[in-house]
C-alpha cells in the first residue's frame, strides 16, 4: 500500500506540472479578445493535441515551457484539455487578468487512474489474490478522485498583448 500513496503522490506532482504547462502554454487566436475565449481556445487546442494551436495562445515562459508534441508529458496536456469545463471569476486590471478555469473532476480523476494504472502495473501484477488487487485498486481510485476534486478549480494569470489575451502562468 505505501507504494500505492507515493504513486498517488508522484501522478499528483505531474499532473500539477502537466496542469501548469497546459494552462500557461495556450494562448489567443484572432478572436480572442477576452480572456474567456482565450483559455476557451488554449483548451480546445489542448483536447485536440494542437500544439501549434496552443503556442498562439502562449506567452513568456509559458511557450518554452511547453512539451513537445511526441512527449509523454504532452499526452497529459491533451487529458487536461479535454477535463475543461469552462471559465468564472474573471477580473481585468488594465492589460493584466486573472480567472478560475473549471476542469472535470470525472476527466481528472480517469487520467489520473489510467497513469496510476500504467506506472503501478508490475506492483499490481505481484497481487494474486484478486480481493487484494481489487481493494488495492479501489483505494487507488478513491486517492484519485479525492485529489481531482482539489484539482476542479484552476487559477489563471494572463496579459494583453498587441491586443490579444495571451495565458502567462496558471497556479493551484
Amino acid at each position: 500500500m505505501r507504494n500505492i500513496h507515493k504513486l498517488a503522490a508522484l501522478t499528483v506532482t505531474l499532473l500539477f506540472a502537466l496542469g501548469s504547462v497546459a494552462l500557461v502554454g495556450c494562448g489567443g487566436s484572432s478572436s480572442a479578445d477576452t480572456p474567456q475565449a482565450t483559455i476557451k481556445s488554449l483548451f480546445k487546442a489542448a483536447a485536440k493535441g494542437d500544439a501549434e494551436g496552443m503556442k498562439k495562445f502562449l506567452t513568456g515562459t509559458a511557450l518554452t515551457g511547453l512539451p513537445k508534441p511526441d512527449s509523454p508529458s504532452f499526452k497529459m496536456v491533451k487529458a487536461f484539455g479535454s477535463a475543461y469545463e469552462g471559465v468564472e471569476g474573471v477580473k481585468i486590471s488594465g492589460n493584466q487578468a486573472t480567472a478560475m478555469v473549471k476542469l472535470s473532476a470525472d476527466a481528472i480523476t480517469k487520467m489520473i487512474v489510467a497513469e496510476a494504472m500504467k506506472q503501478s502495473k508490475p506492483m499490481l501484477d505481484k497481487i494474486k489474490d484478486p480481493k487484494a488487487k481489487a481493494m488495492a485498486m479501489d483505494k487507488m481510485k478513491a486517492q484519485a478522485k479525492a485529489v481531482a476534486m482539489k484539482m476542479t478549480k484552476m487559477p489563471v494569470s494572463l496579459v494583453k498583448k498587441d491586443g490579444k489575451w495571451l495565458v502567462t502562468k496558471m497556479t493551484k
